[in-house]
């Protein structure tokens, strides 16, 4: 059993008086070991003729040794891959004001983010991001409506999206059909 690979989980102590005047004091701990969970109580009897010092001087030690931390970690590096660009345009205006960049992005565990950075339009009724080969709005594919009128947020494009042929990142008012700013991904 190889201490890198244990993880303390918990611990704690319990201090109790039994029916005969004995002070039992108990440590409890719980470690996850290969996946199985392991528990450890150790068990202290006291005579009840120990002064409180002595209790308190056991209690603390105890303590201590509870609080210490071993070594968690087993020296291996981990090769954790970084989001891929996959695609990259900036935002023009169309009838308002608009402006910021999209990406297409995968992630570490292959999932696909339509991501916004620095992300500014005006504000109107029923705003809603599309994905299309053209600016005029037809045909699309509806990832989200538009809740967020500035800032850096994300959305997850699942397999249905064509994101190859629909290259053109809408804001569309759905309600009245107006183009307030797009972005053609490269």
């Amino acid at each position: 059993m190889s201490v890198s690979n244990v993880q303390k989980k918990t611990h704690f102590l319990k201090l109790h008086i039994d029916s005969l005047g004995f002070i039992n004091l108990k440590y409890f701990e719980n470690f996850i070991f290969s996946n199985h969970l392991i528990d450890f109580a150790y068990v202290f009897k006291i005579n009840k003729n120990f002064t409180k010092k002595n209790i308190s001087i056991i209690y603390i030690s105890i303590l201590l040794f509870a609080s210490c931390k071993k070594e968690t970690t087993s020296g291996a590096v981990v090769n954790v891959p970084l989001p891929v660009t996959i695609a990259t345009g900036n935002i023009v205006s169309g009838v308002h004001v608009s402006s910021g960049t999209v990406k297409i992005v995968r992630d570490a565990t292959n999932k696909i983010f339509l991501v916004f950075e620095n992300f500014s339009t005006d504000s109107g009724p029923d705003l809603r991001v599309w994905l299309s080969p053209n600016n005029n709005g037809s045909p699309y594919q509806e990832v989200s409506f538009l809740n967020a009128m500035s800032g850096n947020f994300k959305f997850e494009l699942d397999a249905s999206f064509n994101y190859s042929t629909n290259n053109h990142v809408l804001i569309w008012c759905k309600q009245f059909s107006v183009l307030f700013g797009y972005a053609v991904l490269q």
